[in-house]
């Protein structure tokens, strides 16, 4: 290209870093060529703004952006696919949305009240965070196997489909409980579940809950741990659930992007990489957002109040479930006890990292290591 052809070109495009004589197509006060701005960005239907084509989210051949496409959709119970609202209806029995391709009737979820259970004594589970679990699993009869709405009231669950495991497949979400309560809860159900030969596969996962404060330096601090000893997390897991795309390793991040963000705000920013508050709004309101599939699932924090933990395998082995819960809430209380700064600096190996629990973990911890990790290297 001659001088006198640069100098006639108006802009350089963002992009292909072509120098485009034409208008420039602009979007968020950059310029692109417009063979680049059609091949790469996309219409929102509703507000007629221009995105990236990676932020969109189609919907029958239509695309909607992330601020519109929850004011216009909603995820169905029964099979999980997103549709339009007016594609959806509320079934008055379960007061949850289906689409017009499930039927309610065919649907086993039932949802029990949301209560908190506290708990008088604290021996065998020492920490007073309220807890909640979620099991998925597999029935070769669910109707039959079903429970009634008077047995999950009893027990402290709730029963519900999952898009993620086959048309046999269920997932039991129990209220919050905490001390020695949880433990006893969780034991009462997994034995009624066991009865009606309930089971599992390596599709399967089991999600915890913690209440957890939303303090900035706190998220700070469970960021960093979290992070720099996700290795040895996965070592205690079945390979199922590395890599797996419900429970995805944590994006990489440096300490520095952590420590710089000095208010809840300012982490929520990060973690959803977005800068407009009302984008952010939308995103921690939404239960179904895509960031809840990395397995330290902050967007959980954000939407209701509790971290979930995401990487265990689905098991209705009682005593793996509780030591993956005193596990995760040792952790926390341990970090309670420090800044921010130490936990960026605390060494990274197994022998620190053993320390932290009660030689009964520490035995349990070794034996996962030893099972899934050690002896496969």
């Amino acid at each position: 290209m001659s001088c006198k052809e640069v100098n006639q070109c108006k802009f350089e495009c963002k992009l292909c870093n072509g120098k485009v004589k034409s208008e420039p197509r602009i979007r968020n006060g950059k310029e692109y060529c417009e063979d680049c701005f059609l091949e790469h960005f996309v219409t929102c239907r509703c507000c007629g703004d221009d995105f990236f084509k990676e932020e969109i989210f189609e919907i029958e051949d239509e695309s909607y952006c992330e601020s519109c496409v929850y004011d216009v959709s909603v995820c169905c119970e029964g099979c999980g696919s997103r549709r339009l609202n007016q594609d959806i209806y509320y079934c008055e029995c379960h007061d949850q949305p289906f689409c017009n391709d499930c039927s309610c009737e065919e649907s086993i979820s039932c949802t029990i009240p949301f209560s908190k259970g506290r708990s008088d004594t604290f021996d065998i589970n020492p920490y007073r965070n309220f807890c909640g679990i979620e099991i998925e699993c597999l029935n070769p009869d669910l109707k039959e196997n079903s429970f009634s709405y008077g047995d999950l009231i009893e027990h402290g669950f709730s029963q519900t489909g999952d898009g993620s495991l086959p048309g046999n497949g269920v997932e039991f979400v129990s209220n919050a409980f905490n001390g020695d309560l949880l433990f006893q809860k969780i034991g009462a159900f997994l034995k009624s579940v066991q009865e009606k030969d309930y089971y599992i596969t390596k599709d399967c996962g089991f999600h915890i809950h913690i209440e957890i404060s939303k303090r900035y330096y706190n998220l700070q601090k469970i960021l960093l741990f979290y992070s720099r000893f996700q290795e040895l997390f996965m070592e205690m897991v079945s390979s199922s659930r590395k890599d797996n795309s419900y429970a995805k390793k944590l994006h990489p991040f440096s300490t520095n992007e952590i420590v710089e963000n000095t208010s809840t705000k300012g982490i929520k920013k990060w973690w959803y990489a977005c800068k407009n508050d009302r984008k952010i709004s939308r995103m921690a309101k939404s239960k179904y957002h895509d960031k809840r599939y990395e397995w330290l699932n902050l967007h959980s924090v954000f939407y209701r109040g509790t971290l979930e933990i995401r990487l265990h395998n689905g098991t209705l082995n009682e005593a793996k479930i509780k030591n993956w819960l005193l596990i995760h809430l040792t952790v926390l209380d341990f970090l309670k006890k420090l800044n921010v700064e130490t936990v960026a600096q605390l060494p990274v190996t197994r022998e620190f990292f053993l320390s932290l629990f009660a030689k009964p973990l520490q035995s349990y911890i070794t034996e996962r290591w030893e099972k899934h990790a050690l002896v496969a290297s």
